[in-house]
């Protein structure tokens, strides 16, 4: 049986990343909910970070593959935007993972809850400017071809 090596040729990227924005910036709205309703939401809260950062790191290791693929596509004027789009979106991870780990050892502590709001304000702003340097890489002042359907296929190569 010949082993095949699938090339996809977009990328999955943009495909992910709205996850993580999704659950992470919905958290933090509930984890500012729980200084009023800490029951309920404080373990809502935590379980949207924590599918954050689940989904967060498929998505950062399609960025890196599609990393060559953008640079191509959008030329050599988008590499330091890159980085920098890449640098914060591991620091946006980090942010939400610490705080993560932070709401699971230290459960039920309210010294907690207003470090973890600070946290979470930071993870949002930087979501924020994270999203908006993808859009700077996509929408770089530059007339872009419309994407038409035979152009999301799929090659097959053989070994």
């Amino acid at each position: 049986m010949k082993e095949e090596n699938i090339i996809i040729t977009f990328p999955i990227h943009p495909l992910l990343v709205h996850f993580p924005i999704a659950l992470f910036l919905f958290g933090v709205l509930i984890q500012i909910i729980v200084i009023w309703k800490p029951a309920f939401y404080d373990k809502m809260a935590t379980y949207l970070f924590l599918g954050g950062v689940v989904s967060g790191i498929p998505t950062y290791l399609t960025g890196k593959l599609d990393e060559d693929y953008a640079e191509d596509y959008f030329g050599d004027d988008v590499k330091d935007i890159i980085e920098i789009h890449e640098t914060l979106g591991v620091t946006t991870l980090i942010v939400f993972s610490s705080i993560v780990l932070i709401k699971l050892t230290l459960r039920d502590k309210k010294s907690i809850r207003i470090l973890v709001i600070v946290l979470s304000l930071i993870g949002a702003g930087l979501i924020s400017f994270t999203g908006h340097l993808g859009g700077q890489i996509v929408y770089n002042d530059q007339q872009l071809p419309s994407l038409q359907i035979d152009d999301l296929k799929f090659e097959y190569e053989n070994d």
